[in-house]
């Protein structure tokens, strides 16, 4: 059993724990008996040192451009200035006409010698800035040498202030508006804000992005732009011979740049000689890469109004650069902007009138484009008429709601800008639309093409069979994936063979389908006849029974074992013998006329006589210089063998199908080839 110590001992530690658990818990609650303070705030005491200059300043127009009148100082009296409001311009409080400099001042009370930081959101044109007769900055530079910039919002820090006591900060702000944009209130806009540095940073970072909120709707359509006119550049580079997704993802991104170039001006400073001379620079080359885009995709038409149309930003750029550097500023910016507005009428007419025709001639594409088209012209005529007229001043005021803030959320929007959106998605639903509808088309071409292949890889014989007497050579080069030209060579019982070569009108499918039908003829019409003259007639009359246009030539020659030969020619080429072009009588091409005749014409060829047949594309190769192979240089070459003289037609520069048969009288019944060499158009 345990002594007493040692029970106390073990007592001790818990008895301490239990007296001290009520202490703890009552600090771990909140009593109910005496509750804390609630926390209270004093619109007093807790404000931002912060105040808004948005009441009455005095204003007087004129200028003390040396500060001999003291109108920067704080000791200078101003008791018989006017006073106007600065959340307004001074055109609407009784200075409506008045350009050139005037002034502002106001004095604001401080308590320490805290650091103070002054904002203007707005103010136009250029301004200087004054505290206590010390300049602290400005926008732009002033007269003589000063161009009007746009107005945005500027923050200055001021001087550090010796004094601790309460005292006034006279706040000077010297403005200048040129006489050419008369049609802006000018001076302060908004209010300017005035206090401690860090709660003006802090203010002005919270202004900052609200105002980026603000312009978020042109941001968006200016960026949306931008990526649908990368989009149909890579579409471009996918199809290179459609050259309207070139000219709209041209036309695009520069449309959108001048939405950016707002955007930007809005937070950095700029003048508005240089602004606008880059909007008018990028807004004609976006017009001129619009009117291409429209041609190309709508297969516009070269008339007066299209040239006119090409012509008038063209010319506008060049008169606006011209003025702006050379002439002097001869011209307003309302009446440049009036002019500018104007040069893009043509445009709009052509466009418009080239797709109401296209749509009711039933192009897709056309009638997808005319309504969001008419929509993005309304819109923004509108919006630019009311431009020009406030600037012409026969409209004064900001524009109205349904043109500068139709949609307020998610951000403010206007109609032009909408239109713009509608506009941009619409054409890239055409595009889209007009690329899978391409695609499926080359798709159907595609199969057709191989089926053609397919069919005339069959046409065409795969070997040459041996005919008693006779050494033949063969050679075939299509200038395409399927071509028009074919030859026959069919053994007699008699023996020698039925030769045919021939070249059909047109290429792919239809071409190879005819083909079909004539080899067809040509076999079926040997168990029958084994006269040139009267095959070709049967031949024409299935021509004209099958098709509807289009034509074909055709050489047949009956070979006889003894070396006769017997030709009948439907306006192919003649043959050549021993390098001469040999005398054959000629008749119409086959499927042009039901009473056609194919006269026969006969020769006897003695051991070692050649004689070399071939289709067009012999004689009419080109080069790249424009010159024509030619019956000349055909006939020197006839001597040759069929590999070299197709060799040679297509190293000049080949245009059109190549096939060339050589039949040599020869006392052994021996084939100088097998097979009938076939070259595809990718092999050289």
């Amino acid at each position: 059993m345990p002594s007493r110590k040692t029970w106390l001992q073990v007592l001790q530690p818990a008895a301490f724990l239990i007296l001290c658990f009520p202490t703890a818990m009552s600090k771990a609650q909140p009593q109910t008996g005496a509750p804390a303070p609630p926390a209270t705030f004093s619109l007093d005491r807790d404000r931002e040192p912060v105040i808004a200059l948005d009441g009455l300043w005095r204003f007087h127009p004129g200028d003390d451009p040396d500060g001999r009148l003291g109108w920067a100082r704080a000791d200078f009296d101003d008791s018989r200035w006017t006073l106007i409001s600065s959340e307004g311009g001074w055109s609407d409080q009784g200075f409506r006409d008045l350009s050139g400099m005037a002034w502002y001042r106001a004095r604001v009370f401080v308590e320490d010698d805290s650091p103070l930081s002054l904002y203007i959101p707005y103010c136009y044109t250029n301004y200087e800035v004054y505290a206590d007769g010390q300049r602290i900055g400005g926008l732009g530079s002033m007269p003589p040498h000063a161009l009007g910039y746009e107005s945005t919002p500027m923050l200055f820090d001021l001087p550090h202030l010796a004094s601790k006591q309460p005292h006034a900060v006279l706040i000077g702000i010297r403005v200048w508006l040129p006489a050419h944009l008369i049609y802006v209130s000018g001076g302060l806009h908004g209010g300017a804000i005035m206090g401690k540095t860090p709660y003006i940073h802090r203010r002005v970072a919270m202004l900052d992005r609200a105002r980026a909120w603000r312009w978020a709707g042109m941001t968006s359509v200016a960026v949306l732009g931008t990526l649908i006119g990368m989009a149909s550049l890579v579409l471009f580079l996918l199809r290179r011979r459609e050259k309207e997704y070139l000219w709209f993802g041209i036309s695009m991104i520069l449309y959108s740049s001048s939405g950016l170039l707002d955007t930007h001006v809005e937070f950095h400073p700029w003048s508005y000689r240089w602004h606008d001379l880059t909007l008018q620079i990028t807004t004609a080359l976006s017009e001129l890469a619009a009117i291409a885009f429209y041609y190309h995709l709508l297969r516009g038409t070269r008339n007066w109004v299209f040239w006119l149309a090409v012509t008038s930003p063209a010319l506008f750029v060049l008169f606006f650069c011209a003025d702006f550097g050379l002439l002097g500023n001869l011209f307003t910016f309302a009446q440049l902007n009036a002019i500018g507005t104007l040069q893009s009428i043509p445009m709009s007419i052509w466009i418009l009138t080239l797709l109401i025709r296209r749509a009711k001639e039933g192009a897709p594409d056309s009638r997808l484009l005319l309504g969001p088209v008419l929509l993005q012209q309304l819109a923004n005529d509108l919006d630019n008429l009311f431009y020009v007229f406030a600037q012409a001043g026969w409209i004064r005021g900001p524009e109205p709601d349904w043109i500068d803030k139709s949609l307020p959320w998610p951000f403010p929007i206007s109609i032009p800008e909408i239109a713009d959106t509608v506009f941009i998605l619409a054409i890239l639903g055409v595009l889209i639309y007009r690329f899978t509808r391409m695609r499926q088309h080359e798709e159907k071409l595609s199969n057709e093409l191989e089926a053609a292949r397919s069919v005339q890889q069959v046409l065409i014989p795969a070997e040459i069979p041996p005919i008693p007497g006779f050494a033949m050579e063969s050679i075939y080069f299509p200038a395409s994936q399927v071509g028009g030209d074919f030859f026959q060579i069919i053994p007699l019982p008699s023996g020698g063979a039925l030769i045919a070569i021939g070249d059909v009108s047109g290429k792919g499918m239809p071409a190879a389908m005819t083909v079909s039908l004539l080899v067809g003829t040509i076999r079926t019409l040997a168990h029958f006849t084994e006269k040139p003259g009267e095959i070709l007639a049967g031949m024409n009359q299935r021509m004209l029974a099958r098709s509807k246009d289009g034509f074909t030539t055709c050489l047949v020659i009956h070979a006889a074992a003894d070396g006769t030969m017997t030709l009948a020619n439907a306006g192919h080429i003649p043959p050549y013998l021993g390098g001469r072009e040999m005398s054959v009588e000629n008749g119409l091409p086959l499927g042009l006329a039901a009473e056609s005749d194919y006269p026969e014409s006969k020769v006897q060829l003695r051991e070692g006589d050649r004689v070399t047949v071939l289709t067009d594309g012999v004689v009419e190769a080109r080069s790249k210089d424009g010159d024509l192979f030619g019956f000349d240089r055909t006939a020197a070459i006839s001597i040759g063998s069929a590999e070299v003289i197709a060799r040679t037609a297509r190293e000049f520069g080949q245009e059109d199908d190549i096939t060339v048969l050589t039949i040599t009288r020869a006392t052994q019944p021996v084939s100088m080839s097998s097979e009938v060499i076939v070259l595809s158009p990718s092999l050289g």
